[in-house]
């Protein structure tokens, strides 16, 4: 098994899937792994990650997509 990224390749719409990280054993199985989060019609490609020899890589980062709460002039309750 290896780590595979999962990309898709087409116009991606808020809230659609992006990207995905893998453990599988093919690029079909990475692909089949995310095939119920991608939109009918989506175009996904799988490639491999690899873990050899590689000094360092960063494989994923999340950020908060919401929007900033409106400050009311309140501090924080905690």
């Amino acid at each position: 098994m290896a780590l595979y990224e999962v990309v898709r390749i087409d116009d991606v719409q808020p809230g659609e899937f992006d990207n995905a990280l893998v453990i599988a054993g093919g690029v079909a199985q990475a692909r089949a792994a995310v095939a119920h989060l991608v939109p009918a019609g989506a175009a996904v490609a799988a490639a491999r990650i690899e873990t050899q020899g590689v000094p360092v890589k960063l494989l994923a980062t999340y950020f908060d997509e919401r929007e900033a709460a409106p400050d009311h002039g309140t501090a924080p309750l905690f």
